[in-house]
């Protein structure tokens, strides 16, 4: 008898240390996770750095050369068509999964107004990217709120006495006003 209960000791303290271990691994997978999404930047400006800036992709590089307010600013600067290096561009996930989606912002000069500059985002499909959103703010920062799939995006402006926001949502093509 004592053998059996020195057995089923045994076994009681291995499946409490298997239950211990399993918690374990399962927060320190939940904490990489969150982790890697805190890391991910959500908001961008104008005046601000891209933390993990990426090359731009030479189709992101076709879609905005053909911008009238790009290609004009190309030919100011004594460039015949838009140049990678006007630009500055960092990976978000806008949907669930792994597919990730660009922001870009401007790097060239002639680019810029009066606190305020073109903000343009890319979803990525497969095998090419789509502007799915364009507008001029001094920000946008990119919410957890989602419509359509897609995470909202708020974009800020800013004049001399007031600041004024608007709440973009993926219309299932591209990203509206809110109403």
């Amino acid at each position: 008898m004592k053998k059996t209960s020195q057995y089923a000791e045994r076994v009681s303290r291995l499946s409490q240390l298997a239950v211990v271990a399993y918690a374990i691994v399962a927060s320190l997978a939940m904490a990489c996770s969150s982790t890697a999404a805190q890391h991910e930047q959500t908001t961008f400006g104008i005046e601000s750095e891209i933390e993990h800036p990426l090359p731009l992709p030479k189709q992101v590089l076709n879609i905005l050369g053909k911008d009238a307010r790009v290609s004009e600013c190309a030919k100011r600067e004594g460039f015949p068509e838009a140049k990678a290096t006007m630009f500055v561009a960092s990976q978000i996930h806008l949907r669930s999964g792994e597919q990730s989606d660009l922001v870009v912002l401007p790097k060239d000069a002639c680019l810029f107004g009066a606190n305020i500059g073109p903000i343009w985002v890319f979803a990525k499909s497969p095998g090419a990217y789509q502007l799915i959103l364009k507008t001029d703010a001094l920000g946008i920062e990119v919410l957890t709120e989602k419509s359509n799939a897609y995470r909202d995006i708020r974009g800020t402006q800013a004049t001399a006495n007031r600041i004024l926001s608007a709440t973009f949502k993926f219309d299932g093509h591209v990203y509206q006003p809110a109403h």
